[in-house]
């Protein structure tokens, strides 16, 4: 099965309560309702899968998605398939009920909060921190550069034209 571009997701709780994905192809920022709030971090971390899928789950049909999330209270009850926490169980349903319908494999994967730059960011609604590095994230580069070898083999170009950020990021992680 052919990879579809991995996403990153982070939630935050509290009185700001948000949450944000992110993919080389960029990302998608919200924030939550009054009801919302009341609810676990797992379920709110959770939604950052649901809403990828709800948007882009019909671009990925057949392939295997990587998902990358700091939460590994959703990412065990998702891999579980269930959870004491009815409503994170309706949410895990529902996410695997959507990879079902497409025929996705879902490949979740635990990164460091540290790590999780890009998603922390949007979902703390650091702006300036998250356009500093969506360039030339490390989590992309494996991906981007795969694109960008298939773009070449295509149009026999060079790295040339890509942003310097960029390239450093496709050398460090091709080298």
């Amino acid at each position: 099965k052919l990879k579809a571009p991995p996403v990153y997701g982070d939630a935050r709780g509290g009185k700001h309560a948000a949450a944000a994905y992110v993919d080389p192809d960029g990302f998608k920022f919200w924030k939550f309702t009054c009801k919302q709030k009341k609810a676990s971090i797992a379920w709110m971390e959770g939604t950052c899968l649901e809403q990828y899928l709800l948007d882009h789950a019909h671009k990925h049909n057949g392939r295997i998605l990587l998902y990358y999330g700091d939460n590994t209270t959703f990412l065990g009850a998702l891999r579980k398939g269930i959870s004491t926490n009815n409503r994170l169980t309706d949410l895990i349903l529902r996410i695997l009920l959507t990879c079902y319908e497409h025929d996705i494999y879902l490949e979740t994967h635990y990164v460091k909060s540290e790590l999780n730059t890009l998603a922390d960011a949007a979902s703390r609604q650091e702006w300036k921190t998250f356009w500093t590095h969506y360039d030339s994230y490390h989590g992309f580069a494996d991906y981007r550069a795969g694109r960008i070898k298939q773009w070449q083999q295509q149009q026999h170009k060079t790295l040339d034209i890509l942003p310097d950020k960029v390239q450093m990021a496709v050398i460090q992680c091709t080298s």
